[in-house]
């Protein structure tokens, strides 16, 4: 899974010179059979698809391998359920919840697409588990909340085997989110409760993650090598994508949209992101691919009144997300590029 300190090669793949001739990308459409909505979260490199769907029925978790739609159980006889993130191996994340809005009673849950089976998240005792990312160690993060009494409290975690611990953020903050794990254990996120704080970890050591001129900053992502990346507020409130590579920022300010967020770093260097984080429910809008410092829109179709947002990248030069059409159904789409026409532009 795509999700990366500037080492030697890392730094080399970002530098170096796109292909020649770039390819576009061949779009497939992700609709689960019988379900209004369908949202794909997920991308691993092996092309296998996660997230969840949605009717009137209810919501329900979808994985989508080799052309063939499937589901996880309702783990724990809930009838609310998703699937966040998917590793290499085939084993995804995701939370059940007895109906919308209960958290109370979330149950995360692990679940093997090859074997069929489902593996509790250990549990920190007291709170309630979200897993959001899985590596290829099978090292799952996310984020524990617990009520004080008054309100939720968020920490994020990391989960092993059959054990779980609470992450301590830079300067001891409460409120954290973990976004997402690279396969070297690397956490990204964001903490504070007023002005949030991006940053990235191994362990106990953690580094904030701030762009100059930020007055708050999510980070969303890290890719195989440490590079990070996300979206961060000026003092005009103005949106700018970025990424980091432990000593450089650099921003993206996608195809002249007000709201720009990265989601991922690609094989040669390409960054995507999104042109509105909003976009999917709001209103028209695009993904698009930075290649050899020009910005390309991605869109899955041309009518002005879809918005299209990318929301996993693996390391293919693949992607995942989701596209709202003029009738307000929401569909997941792949996005798979031609090795031999690498990088894709649109």
């Amino acid at each position: 899974m795509l999700k990366f300190s500037c080492l030697a090669l890392a730094c080399s793949v970002l530098l170096g010179a796109p292909a020649a001739h770039a390819g576009r990308f061949t779009f497939t459409i992700l609709d689960v059979p019988g379900q209004l909505d369908t949202y794909a979260l997920g991308l691993n490199d092996r092309g296998e698809v996660v997230g969840y769907s949605d009717s009137s029925a209810g919501q329900a978790n979808f994985i989508w391998s080799n052309g063939v739609f499937s589901h996880a159980p309702a783990y724990g006889g809930n009838s609310v359920t998703q699937l966040n993130a998917i590793n290499d191996r085939g084993t995804a994340v995701g939370f059940s919840v007895g109906a919308y809005g209960s958290y109370d009673t979330a149950i995360g849950y692990a679940y093997d697409v090859h074997t069929g089976v489902t593996t509790p998240i250990p549990v920190v005792p007291g709170y309630t588990m979200f897993p959001t990312g899985i590596n290829a160690t099978g090292t799952v993060a996310g984020n524990a909340y617990i009520f004080d009494g008054r309100q939720y409290e968020s920490y994020g975690f990391m989960a092993h085997g059959s054990t779980a611990k609470l992450l301590a953020p830079p300067n001891g903050k409460r409120s954290t989110l973990v976004s997402a794990i690279n396969d070297a254990g690397r956490v990204v996120g964001d903490y504070g409760a007023y002005r949030n704080l991006g940053f990235t970890g191994l362990g106990r050591a953690y580094a904030a993650v701030n762009p100059p001129g930020s007055t708050g900053t999510a980070v969303t992502f890290v890719s195989p090598g440490g590079i990070v990346g996300g979206l961060y507020y000026d003092a005009s409130y103005g949106t700018h994508g970025f990424t980091w590579d432990g000593s450089t920022y650099k921003v993206y300010d996608g195809a002249g949209e007000s709201a720009p967020a990265t989601v991922g770093v690609g094989p040669q260097g390409q960054v995507f992101g999104n042109t509105s984080i909003y976009a999917a429910n709001s209103g028209p809008g695009s993904g698009f691919v930075v290649v050899d410092g020009k910005t390309y829109p991605i869109a899955v179709s041309s009518n002005p009144a879809t918005a299209t947002v990318i929301t996993a990248v693996n390391a293919n030069g693949d992607l995942v997300g989701t596209y709202r059409d003029a009738n307000a159904v929401t569909h997941g789409f792949i996005a798979t590029c031609p090795p031999r026409h690498s990088p894709c532009t649109r």
